[in-house]
């Protein structure tokens, strides 16, 4: 696969017209940079033309990598900690449309944690920039503060106007209980589920538990460095920024040459197994 060398300049009608410059054509590949945490915020309230960083535009520029025709393999360029998965599952799913019929990569170009790595791992191929980029965070977390004791010894009390104390179990100003957290823990099972489920089927990994009741590396929420998630199966090779473009063209004509639809695993097929709930949601 040949790259021009100079960013290809989009023409009208064309899907990704509406996304340069944050989406450039270097000859057929798409390059998609993924930045900073992945939220989800209004259009009108944030746009970045370096990239994205917003969750439905993120979504939609895959769709629109995946629709042009001048676009036949894409590139994303990842240094992102995640960020905010409520809206997530759009994303997923446009990646998983976009790797059934186009070559895909995925680069961490320093870190791709959690909900980045989510869609990085969709991709065919999952590289970084260096022995020291960090990836993985595979779990989900939500942080809730109970400030109530501080509150008491400064004499402030809070009082709630509600009809069901459940409303405001998790304000923080007063104690959160440990009923409030097993029910928070149900709440985020199913997203953390999903999350396992496309990193296993995509990596080729399976979920096991460990012997403290939790999930077995690299399932364990914790981040590694490239060089360690190369064995634990998250990262398959270490790529130099300078050597990325050819390398990855390489790797893209080859994909095209194999790509078949119906090979490709399917993301939202969990391999999970039965454990005992943890103590803690996963960090």
């Amino acid at each position: 696969m040949a790259i021009e060398a100079d960013s290809q300049m989009v023409q009208q009608s064309h899907p990704l017209d509406r996304y340069a410059p944050s989406v450039r054509l270097l000859g057929p590949i798409a390059l998609v940079p993924v930045l900073r945490i992945v939220q989800h915020v209004d259009e009108m309230d944030y746009w970045d033309p370096a990239g994205y960083s917003q969750v439905d535009e993120l979504a939609a520029a895959l769709t629109a990598c995946e629709l042009d025709d001048r676009c036949e393999a894409v590139l994303l360029t990842i240094n992102s900690p995640g960020g905010e998965t409520a809206r997530y599952q759009h994303v997923i799913d446009a990646m998983a449309s976009l790797a059934a019929v186009k070559p895909t990569l995925a680069y961490a170009r320093g870190c791709m944690c959690s909900a980045a790595y989510w869609v990085g791992c969709v991709a065919h191929g999952v590289w970084a920039d260096s022995d020291y980029a960090v990836v993985g965070s595979i779990g989900a977390d939500w942080a809730f503060a109970d400030l109530s004791a501080g509150m008491a010894a400064d004499g402030v009390r809070v009082r709630h106007v509600t009809d069901t104390p459940g409303k405001v179990e998790m304000a923080g100003d007063q104690p959160i209980t440990d009923d409030a957290v097993a029910h928070m823990r149900r709440v985020l099972g199913p997203m953390a589920e999903a999350f396992r489920g496309t990193v296993a089927a995509r990596r080729g990994l399976s979920v096991a538990a460990d012997q403290d009741g939790g999930f077995a590396a690299p399932f364990d929420g914790r981040t590694y460095s490239a060089r360690d998630a190369i064995g634990l199966g998250l990262v398959d090779e270490v790529v130099p920024e300078a050597e990325l473009l050819p390398r990855a063209a390489a790797l893209f004509d080859e994909l095209a040459a194999v790509l078949n639809p119906e090979t490709i695993p399917n993301p939202e097929t969990p391999q999970t197994v039965d454990k005992p709930e943890p103590a803690t949601p996963a960090a």
